[in-house]
């Protein structure tokens, strides 16, 4: 999802509702990757959850669209 939150404020209508869309998908499939579903159905190594590059990716980047979500704030997402 490699779109700008500014360029999603933007979208109207059907295009807005395909794009939440899309998201909401990503989103559920992050919480099912973090949830360990897929590790115990296909034996998934501890390097796709957890990536060395960037330990904690994934539970950073749910934390903060869960903040930004109860906060209001969906341009105010980051991943440090």
């Amino acid at each position: 999802m490699n779109t700008k939150f500014d360029r999603i404020g933007a979208l109207r209508g059907a295009d807005l509702n395909r794009r939440i869309g899309l998201v909401e998908k990503e989103i559920a499939a992050l919480n099912r990757l973090l949830s360990n579903k897929y590790r115990a159905q296909y034996r998934l190594s501890d390097g796709i959850n957890d990536p060395v590059s960037n330990k904690g990716y994934y539970v950073k980047l749910l934390s903060s669209i869960d903040e930004a979500v109860k906060s209001n704030k969906k341009t105010a997402l980051r991943v440090d």
